[in-house]
């Protein structure tokens, strides 16, 4: 069993999520900021946590990563998809931030289409 009473594969399965959400929107944030590639990295640290390619400490270094690229953002759309990657990968540690995740591309979406 995985942390919170969950099943090692629903844990992939939700990361599995988190990660997909996250893509989705990656190109809100490389639109802006088309030179850093900490989120983006940090969905395919997500995917390779699901594949068993790396460990939890690794794909949390990269939810810090893209973290920090969040901060550094300075549009909304791109500040929620830094953040909806991080949490994608935070969810390799901690099954809870798969939600974080997709909600924070969900929110990314509508930030998007607020400023259009």
């Amino acid at each position: 069993m995985a942390a919170g009473g969950e099943s090692e594969a629903e844990h992939r399965a939700h990361t599995l999520r988190a990660a997909e959400a996250a893509g989705r929107v990656l190109r809100l944030f490389e639109r802006e900021r088309p030179d850093d590639a900490r989120p983006r990295l940090a969905v395919e640290a997500a995917l390779a946590w699901i594949r068993g390619e790396v460990g939890a400490a690794e794909a949390r270094a990269a939810s810090a990563d893209a973290e920090a690229a969040a901060k550094e953002a300075t549009g909304e759309a791109a500040r929620s998809a830094a953040r909806a990657a991080s949490n994608a990968a935070a969810s390799a540690h901690v099954a809870d931030r798969a939600k974080r995740a997709v909600a924070y591309a969900d929110r990314a979406e509508r930030e998007a289409q607020d400023t259009t």
